[in-house]
């Protein structure tokens, strides 16, 4: 399996551009697994919807992990990763869903979010990962746009 990990500290926007290249991707591939329902999960990928936050205050972004099928090949996203308990454990899920529903084929990537400094590739056991950087910035949008395309190059690229 190989990572791709969007580097970043705690309120720079990870969740939101993992979740805008959630919606990205959706848009032209199949949904395979989600913890939550379809429906659910195009809801809380799309900035306008409610469900984009969580419940309680409406001020932090609501966490997903899905699987979708990308160029013939299995890739999972998880909007979590601030500690190695929610990255791996974001992963491990996603597995156990997969084996649960039937699905033999194994997870080709794994794009995850997490602070500087973590070793990835030692928390999940693999030793192709590729860090992404994101920093807050004055022009947020554009640099999510950015930062969102260099995901999907790198995505590509590990295919």
């Amino acid at each position: 399996m190989k990572v791709i990990a969007l580097c970043g500290k705690s309120d720079v926007g990870k969740t939101s551009i993992l979740k805008k290249l959630m919606r990205e991707l959706l848009n032209e591939n199949e949904l395979v697994d989600s913890h939550f329902k379809k429906e659910t999960v195009l809801r809380m990928i799309d900035p306008n919807d409610e469900k984009w936050f969580t419940k309680k205050d409406k001020k932090n972004i609501s966490n997903l992990t899905i699987t979708l099928e990308f160029n013939g090949k299995l890739v999972t996203i998880t909007s979590m990763g601030d500690s190695k308990d929610l990255i791996v454990g974001s992963l491990e899920g996603a597995k156990r869903r997969l084996v649960r529903n039937g699905n033999k084929e194994e997870i080709a990537i794994y794009i995850c979010a997490c602070h500087p400094k973590m070793n990835v590739g030692a928390m999940l056991g693999c030793d192709c990962v590729k860090y992404i950087c994101k920093e807050k910035t004055e022009k947020g949008k554009i640099n999510d746009q950015k930062v969102t395309k260099q995901l999907k190059f790198e995505l590509n690229k590990l295919l």
